[in-house]
């Protein structure tokens, strides 16, 4: 209804493969149907492939209406891409977007998703539950449970990316605490799987404290 024959404004579809770094792409999608402005056309859900580029994967992110100039690599922020255009006065071209797989899992690294799983090093509970799905560089809250148990006169006081068996003693400072996380703290997941482990310290007078919270001196006093 735009006072123009619609055989005057017909628009194509193009899918452009976008081959990077010398390499060439297959399989790309071609569309031969007809569009006119206000159009929507959904877009293949055929996947194009990439030759592989320095020896390393490299697969398919998506498709994109700016052209992209460069493989993308784990560090790189994702693209938006889309899965639908809509037709205005010009034809409508989308390119493919591709990003490394150096795993070789079928995902792009930059796409890919982390686990962190909670391992009570010993503990006689269930861990918490394991993370899953959490996207590069997220800063999430681990739980903040405190009730676990593990030998008589221990208590649990936080988590550690290293395994540490022994429990703390009461000698220990809080120059050497560096590495604790404790309970329910922020802590960001960056490009690869965590697993944190549960860290023990002695409580000789079994009173739920760490000895090393409430350590005392004698003075004699002459």
């Amino acid at each position: 209804g735009n006072n123009t024959a619609d055989y005057l404004e017909k628009h194509k579809l193009t899918y452009n493969g976008n081959a990077q770094q010398g390499g060439t792409v297959s399989a790309a999608p071609t569309d031969n149907n007809i569009y006119i402005p206000g159009d929507k056309a959904e877009l293949s859900k055929d996947i194009p492939t990439h030759s592989n580029v320095d020896g390393k994967k490299v697969v398919f992110i998506g498709w994109t209406e700016a052209k992209t100039k460069s493989i993308f690599s784990r560090a790189d922020d994702a693209q938006a891409t889309v899965t639908e255009v809509t037709f205005g006065s010009d034809n409508k071209t989308v390119y493919a977007a591709w990003g490394y797989d150096e795993n070789d899992n079928g995902t792009a690294d930059m796409l890919e998703t982390y686990t962190l799983t909670y391992d009570l090093n010993g503990g006689n509970e269930a861990a918490p539950e394991k993370v899953s799905g959490i996207k590069k560089n997220t800063e999430i809250t681990l739980t903040a449970d405190k009730n676990f148990t593990r030998n008589t006169n221990e208590v649990f006081v936080g988590w550690s990316v290293d395994k540490r068996q022994e429990a703390l003693s009461a000698e220990t400072t809080q120059e050497k605490l560096q590495f604790l996380i404790v309970p329910g703290a922020k802590y960001r997941i960056q490009t690869k799987d965590v697993t944190l482990y549960a860290v023990w310290a002695a409580d000789c007078n079994g009173n739920n404290t760490a000895d090393y919270l409430e350590k005392h001196k004698l003075t004699y006093n002459g």
